[in-house]
């Protein structure tokens, strides 16, 4: 529909008819993002969106009425903040041409790289550490507050990821690891486990002599976030290794 009437907007100026469409960002206090709850909007704000003030968007309002062209976009975005979050989103090309700035980037490995870090440890202190980096990414992407202990088996989407942070959340863990990360891998490795696992493999070469298997670490520091559940999935792996 908006598309519609963007075209006809276009087709009315051609003709030497008066008409105008707006492509409206979010306005503050008012329309749709009124609506949203507080970790929704501290995510568009994180992804360089800003509501516009109703005041704002008035004037805004009163310079399009009186300027020659049929279609204006009205939002107020930092592109430099915009793009990395959705650099890897399926509607990315699209905002690639809409600005010369906005260009795919290679994700920037941290100063001292995840492998430099883990090389020196065992398999289990290795398995800590990446999950543990995984982890710090899933929180700052859905709100999780810091000190929350999170499942490793649980799911991504069970946690909160929906179709918009799956983009927000791969890109975020190619910064924090420090490598190119697959479209699907949030559906094909879906929880912190399987996505540490992946990486240890693909990135750091790290497998269990026997079976190639990386298994969760289980210690005294952190058995007591676990329900009965959960860990007697993780004995159960460990005595398959024996």
């Amino acid at each position: 529909a908006n598309a519609a009437m963007d075209s006809l907007a276009r087709h009315r100026r051609g003709l030497g008819l008066p008409a105008l469409t707006i492509n409206w960002g979010a306005w503050a206090g008012a329309g749709m993002v009124a609506a949203l709850n507080e970790p929704a909007r501290r995510r568009m704000q994180a992804n360089g969106v800003a509501p516009i003030p109703v005041e704002t968007a008035c004037r805004l309002l009163d310079y399009a009425l009186v300027d020659p062209m049929p279609q204006r976009v009205m939002i107020d975005i930092d592109w430099a903040v915009f793009n990395p979050a959705f650099s890897g989103a399926a509607s990315a090309s699209f905002w690639a041409a809409a600005s010369p700035v906005l260009t795919a980037a290679p994700p920037v490995p941290p100063k001292v790289s995840i492998a430099e870090h883990i090389a020196g440890l065992n398999n289990e202190d290795a398995y800590r550490f990446v999950t543990a980096q995984i982890a710090e990414v899933v929180k700052q992407v859905l709100y999780i507050p810091t000190d929350k202990a999170l499942d490793n088996y649980q799911g991504f989407f069970d946690m909160g990821l929906d179709s918009i942070t799956v983009a927000e959340l791969r890109v975020g863990l190619q910064r924090q690891l420090g490598c190119s990360l697959p479209q699907t891998l949030l559906f094909d490795y879906p929880n912190i486990h399987e996505v540490g696992t992946y990486w240890l493999q693909q990135y750091a070469g790290l497998q269990d002599s026997e079976d190639g298997v990386i298994t969760a670490p289980i210690d005294a520091s952190t058995i007591q976030q676990y329900s009965e559940q959960e860990l007697d999935r993780l004995i159960s792996e460990k005595l398959e290794m024996l």
